[in-house]
């Protein structure tokens, strides 16, 4: 109880600490993981700021030309179109991502219109009427706030077929009535430089311009493949329409190319423009990840030698207290038993009982111990000879004796007895236990007297039987001799069948006189197989000849214990059998042959017969019980019933395989006897 309970607190103290150290490590890991993420967002919103700051001064810079090209479109009075073509290129000079800068009129015509490139694209659009587009619904449809704010189009494809983006503002007269717009059509590679200068930071492997329905207008790496791609429905941008902070955190998988980012985006001033910069999860937590691995191994290794540790000083514990335990354990165990158990010396000295031996002798234990083994038996010598064999072959089992009590009873036991050793190999002794088999031993014999008298039972009952018999068989023959010519068909067919039933009923009686005689007279020998089988073959000879069946048997049949005649009876039913039920369709073969198993001989009979049902094979052993027809071959069916008795009085054991059509296969296992050659005859 000790141990146990020592075990139990050195295990829960080497828990405890490795349970205590794993917090901490977890601890320690988890604020490792938030460093990281705080590094990273931290690094990202600084660069995301500075990204905002260089696009929205790009943004402003636009918007003060148009704001100055709009001025000049409302002067009074109004200033000379060559004067405002020159302004237009002016404001054009500035941006060389600036394309195109032109004017409308109310109804969405172009009415002035410059581009730095030349004149083939302001061709195209002099023609087009852009009171569709978006930027022009806008100005055209704002309510008072939003009268005099600039326009940031969606991206899309120009008249002149290149992907743009347009800046524009309205003008209006002296009474905000709206009269046209201003446009610049910038190219949207306008922010490639600010975006390309993120990427330049090694942290930073992703970023991207869009506006607030999600489209992007831009994006580094890839540009070509992200332009115009929209992200709206991406839980990133989601939780960025949702937050009123100018910089917005996530962490997870975006809509823009399904990878796990970490992800900052940033208000563009009141542009209505965004700019998202982001590093890939995995690659950010590589380092992380190493840190992790060896911190793990670190642990692997403290929690080892705090289990080592543990368990040294437990085992230490344990071990003083393992002797006494052992000995109480050793003696409760001896003590327990039922049976008698005793452990003795290479001299034959008792040197230790428990009560159950104190009971069975009438002896205490001081006076057991030291005492000699064999003096408590009625057959001294024979006690000996058991214990000295137990010494000899290190165990001995079910050995008979006799225990005699200081009152004079006596208990029959079975030994059961085997060398203990000590700690160096070297024998100390032998430990034996008595199971008292007295009761058993009473019941054994007063079953083996009711068997001899039911044996004895049927013997006189079915001889006695026979006489009576006799006399009827006798009486019918005189009458069938003396009246049968005088009887009609009718009385003569059922005189017949009377004298068959008598007749028949003879052959149970001696087949019943036989079954009882089984066994009971022959003495158990050594019996070469072939012998008895070569016996059954002479004796069915004329059988054999005249149905024309082919026996073959295995050379070398092995030998068994048995009596010779009742094995020759075995395979003589076995071979007859095969024989009155052959098939009418083919000639009739049968095959005897044998196979060594572990600690049985296993023999088999096989045929090409007519065969039997499966669901019948349990009754084909049963006494009286015959599977063919009444208008079938004659016999008693209590042939197969003769098998089973003297196949199992040898300890074995027989059974059938078989199907109907396909023949039968006879089983028969024998015990190998010990001192038998692998195979006689």
């Amino acid at each position: 109880m000790m141990s146990a309970k020592l075990k139990v607190t050195t295990s829960k103290a080497a828990a405890l600490v490795i349970l205590l150290g794993g917090g901490l490590l977890a601890w320690n890991i988890y604020d490792d993981y938030r460093s990281v993420l705080s590094k990273e967002f931290s690094a990202l919103k600084t660069q995301a700021r500075l990204a905002e700051s260089q696009i929205a001064g790009l943004l402003r810079g636009v918007d003060v030309g148009l704001q100055a090209l709009v001025a000049d479109q409302q002067a009074t009075p109004s200033i000379p179109p060559q004067i405002i073509s020159q302004r237009q290129l002016t404001v054009l000079k500035q941006f060389p991502e600036a394309r195109i800068i032109f004017s409308t009129n109310s109804s969405g015509n172009i009415v002035t219109a410059e581009s730095i490139e030349g004149s083939q694209d302001l061709d195209v659009l002099r023609k087009f009427n852009v009171s569709q587009r978006d930027y022009f619904v806008f100005h055209e449809q704002s309510d008072k706030s939003d009268l005099y704010k600039y326009h940031i189009s969606r991206p899309f494809k120009a008249v002149t077929n290149k992907q743009i983006v347009t800046i524009s503002r309205a003008i209006r007269d002296a009474h905000d009535e709206f009269r046209g717009v201003v446009v610049v059509t910038l190219l949207l590679r306008v922010f490639d430089e600010s975006l390309q200068e993120l990427l330049d930071n090694k942290i930073i492997d992703a970023a991207a311009v869009h506006n607030r329905a999600g489209d992007i207008l831009y994006r580094l790496p890839d540009p070509e493949i992200y332009i115009g791609k929209n992200i709206a429905s991406g839980a990133a941008f989601q939780k960025y329409l949702q937050s009123t902070d100018n910089i917005t955190l996530y962490l997870g998988v975006t809509a823009t190319d399904n990878v796990k980012r970490i992800v900052v985006f940033g208000k563009v001033g009141d542009t209505g423009l965004d700019v998202a910069i982001s590093s890939q999860y995995d690659r950010i937590m590589v380092e992380w990840r190493r840190r992790i691995v060896l911190k793990l191994l670190v642990f692997i290794v403290f929690a080892a030698l705090s289990v080592a540790l543990f368990k040294e000083y437990g085992r230490r514990q344990i071990a003083r207290e393992a002797v006494h335990k052992a000995s109480l354990y050793a003696r409760s165990l001896i003590e327990a038993s039922l049976d008698p158990l005793v452990t003795i010396s290479p001299d034959g000295k008792i040197t230790d009982v428990n009560l159950a031996t104190e009971r069975a002798t009438g002896v205490s234990r001081e006076l057991l111990i030291g005492s000699d083994f064999f003096t408590y038996f009625t057959e001294p010598e024979n006690a000996r000879a058991g214990y000295q064999k137990a010494f000899a072959e290190g165990q001995v089992t079910d050995y008979p004796l006799a225990i005699r009590h200081v009152s004079g009873r006596v208990t029959d036991v079975l030994y059961n007895a085997a060398v203990y050793r000590n700690a160096e190999g070297a024998v100390d002794g032998v430990f034996a236990a008595a199971r008292d088999i007295t009761e058993r031993k009473a019941i054994s014999e007063k079953l083996l007297a009711v068997n001899s008298e039911l044996e004895q039972f049927a013997y006189v009952a079915s001889h006695d039987l026979r006489q009576p018999l006799r006399m009827v068989t006798s009486y019918l023959g005189i009458i069938e001799k003396n009246v049968g010519p005088q009887l009609n068909d009718d009385l003569k067919k059922y005189l017949g069948f009377v004298v068959e039933g008598a007749k028949r009923m003879d052959r149970l009686i001696v087949a019943l006189l036989d079954y009882s005689r089984t066994g009971k007279y022959g003495e158990s020998i050594l019996v070469p197989l072939g012998e008895a089988i070569a016996d059954a073959l002479q004796n069915l000879a004329v059988a054999i000849r005249e149905s024309g069946a082919k026996v073959s048997v295995t050379e070398k049949m092995p030998v068994v214990f048995g009596d010779k005649t009742d094995l020759m009876r075995v395979f003589q039913n076995l071979i007859s059998n095969a024989i009155i039920y052959r098939s009418p369709d083919r000639p009739c073969q049968i095959e005897i042959g044998w196979s060594r198993q572990t600690d049985d001989y296993l023999v088999w009979v096989k045929d090409n017969g007519i065969g039997i049902e499966p669901e019948q094979h349990a009754r084909v052993f049963l006494i009286f019980q015959r599977l063919v027809p009444k208008n079938g071959p004659d016999g008693s069916g209590i042939g197969l019933a003769v098998c089973k008795k003297i196949v199992e009085q040898q300890g074995g054991k027989i059974w059938i395989e078989s199907e109907v059509g396909k023949g039968s296969a006879f089983f028969l296992t024998f015990p190998v006897p010990p001192t038998s050659p692998e195979a006689g005859h």
